[in-house]
C-alpha cells in the first residue's frame, strides 16, 4: 500500500482472524450474505484498508459458497487427525482450506505461504492439513464420494484434487518448511521465498469465486 495511502496493512494473521469472525457470525437465518458484508461490525475497524476488506469480502463469499464442500473436507479432516485437529481452530481449517482448494493459483504458493505459516493454529494441525489436502489415497478414502454428492466426479477428480496434485512440486518447499515447524521433518535448507507483492492486494473482490 503506498504512503499515505491508508492505514497500514494487517499481518496475514490478523486478516485471517478478521476472515473467521465474519464467517463465524454470519447468520443466514437474520440477514443474507449480500448485507453482511456490508454491514457486519466487523468490518468498521478502522485499521482495515481497502485492499483488506476486498480481500476479506472474498474470503466470506468463497467460504459461504463452497460452504458444504469445505464442512466436509474439514470435518473428515478433524475425523481423522483428532489428535491434531483442535475445535477451537476449526473456522481457521476452513479458511485455510478455501485458499488451498479454490485460491491457490491466483495468490500463488508464496503468498499463500504467508498465511498458512502466519501462526493462527499449531503447526502440527498445519502439517496434518496440508498432508491430508495432498493426499491423493487419503482424500478417496474419507471424502471424495461425499464432494461427488455436491459436484461431477470429473470436477472432483481434476479441479480439486488433480489440480492439487499437480501443484505438489511448487508445495512441496511449504511442506517440508511446516514439517520441520513442526518438529516432525527432517533438516534441509529453508527454501528461498521470493517477495512480492501479494496478488489479492491488487484483484478486485471476486463473489463468483
Amino acid at each position: 500500500m503506498p504512503a499515505g495511502a491508508g492505514p497500514p496493512e494487517l499481518s496475514r494473521l490478523a486478516l485471517l482472524q478478521k476472515c473467521t469472525q465474519i464467517i463465524e457470525t454470519f447468520d443466514p437465518k437474520r440477514t443474507t450474505v449480500d448485507a453482511w458484508a456490508e454491514d457486519a461490525e466487523i468490518l468498521k475497524d478502522r485499521s482495515l484498508g481497502d485492499v483488506e476488506l476486498k480481500f476479506i469480502h472474498q474470503v466470506f463469499y468463497g467460504c459461504v459458497r463452497y460452504q458444504k464442500f469445505l464442512k466436509l473436507f474439514v470435518t473428515s479432516f478433524m475425523y481423522r487427525c483428532p489428535s491434531q485437529a483442535l475445535r477451537a481452530e476449526q473456522p481457521f481449517y476452513t479458511v485455510l482450506a478455501y485458499l488451498l482448494f479454490f485460491r491457490l493459483e491466483e495468490l500463488g504458493v508464496a503468498e499463500f505461504r504467508q498465511f498458512f505459516v502466519s501462526g493462527c493454529v499449531q503447526a502440527t494441525a498445519s502439517l496434518e492439513l496440508l498432508r491430508y489436502a495432498l493426499d491423493q489415497e487419503e482424500l478417496e478414502k474419507w471424502v471424495k464420494m461425499e464432494w461427488c454428492k455436491l459436484y461431477d466426479m470429473s470436477y472432483i477428480e481434476n479441479d480439486i484434487i488433480g489440480k492439487l496434485q499437480n501443484l505438489r512440486p511448487e508445495l512441496q518447499p511449504l511442506l517440508d518448511e511446516v514439517e520441520r515447524r513442526s518438529g516432525k521433518g527432517s533438516r534441509r535448507r529453508r527454501p528461498a521465498w521470493p517477495p512480492s507483492t501479494p496478488p489479492w492486494r491488487a484483484r478486485p473482490p471476486g463473489r463468483s469465486r
